[in-house]
């Protein structure tokens, strides 16, 4: 069987990442695997049901497609209905999940004119979803390559505290600092906020004065603005922190990606109880149940127990199924 995944023009984006990450998860022997980006391919082919160049082939039996409204609609200009050229199974993956509502119709209209029965399969970022549709299938984000690191059983003199992500003013970064300032008597805050490609440098930088306005008197703050092209570098630097917290309160639709690689470090973990961390709410308690003390001390054990149930070999079967391999 010969697959093909299709993701967006690369960027500084969560979309296209995720794309990325979830063609590695299902790489394996059973097929042929192909990947290739918008920006590769003629968009007069593309429109016309085509894939060409180098190393692709004419025909593929399966589709994936990391359609988005935004990165493929307003972006390119490219409209739904282009999918139904393609021939074989088209499959889309769909990332900004509501509660129960793959599409969410939200603030932004970005879902109001995406016809989603061009599709014949939708891979759903959030293994919580519960729906009827047979083409909807529930899955957990991409995420493989788990590390361990010894639980805490003490908090350290001085707490290297983490966050990372792009930037958005509803992740206050400030109240993050403002608690560190109340629990401990010093403390290391490392923010790293990358520049994002599909927003302007000027939003980061109202984001970066607001930070450097409110910083407490006993933290001290490191602001850096990396994009990690190699996932395992972000996630060396998930690991160096003694607790990465997430704080929203945006309550927008999708699963957060910014946990992932925290996940993956083995260091504890705060989230807030914003619907963006519904798949880690069983297992640990959000800020501010838990404060950042007793999420040093607690969450690791949460955590381990939710990655039990992210087992490769069930997401490569789940994927088969789709595509009738199993």
């Amino acid at each position: 069987m010969n697959i093909i995944f299709i993701n967006p023009r690369p960027a500084q984006c969560s979309i296209y990442q995720t794309g990325k990450n979830f063609f590695e998860m299902i790489n394996c022997d059973d097929y042929t695997l192909h990947y290739a980006e918008i920006s590769d391919l003629s968009r007069e082919d593309f429109l016309a049901g085509k894939i060409v160049g180098e190393n692709l082939l004419n025909y593929y039996d399966v589709y994936i497609f990391n359609y988005h409204p935004i990165t493929l609609c307003i972006l390119e200009g490219i409209g739904t209905d282009a999918i139904k050229n393609f021939g074989g199974i088209k499959i889309n993956l769909s990332f900004e999940v509501g509660v129960n509502d793959p599409y969410p119709i939200d603030i932004y209209n970005r879902y109001a004119f995406f016809d989603t029965t061009v599709f014949d399969h939708h891979i759903i970022f959030d293994s919580g979803l519960y729906t009827s549709n047979q083409t909807f299938h529930p899955f957990w984000r991409p995420i493989k390559g788990f590390r361990y690191k010894d639980r805490y059983r003490s908090i350290p003199k001085i707490p290297i505290i983490g966050s990372h992500g792009l930037p958005n003013k509803e992740k206050n970064h400030d109240k993050l600092m403002q608690q560190a300032s109340i629990e401990f008597e010093r403390s290391i805050v490392r923010i790293n906020m990358p520049h994002a490609t599909h927003m302007g440098e000027e939003y980061t930088q109202m984001i970066v004065d607001e930070c450097l306005q409110n910083k407490p008197d006993n933290v001290e703050l490191i602001l850096t603005h990396t994009y990690f092209q190699n996932r395992e570098d972000l996630i060396d630097w998930c690991s160096q922190n003694d607790l990465n917290v997430f704080m929203y309160t945006r309550n927008q639709a999708g699963i957060s990606s910014a946990t992932d690689e925290a996940i993956l470090s083995g260091s504890p973990i705060s989230i807030s109880n914003d619907i963006a961390f519904r798949n880690l709410h069983p297992y640990i308690r959000p800020f501010p149940e838990w404060n950042f003390t007793q999420s040093i001390l607690n969450s690791q054990n949460g955590i381990a127990q939710f990655r039990e149930q992210l087992n490769r070999n069930d997401y490569l079967n789940r994927f088969k199924k789709i595509i009738n391999m199993v």
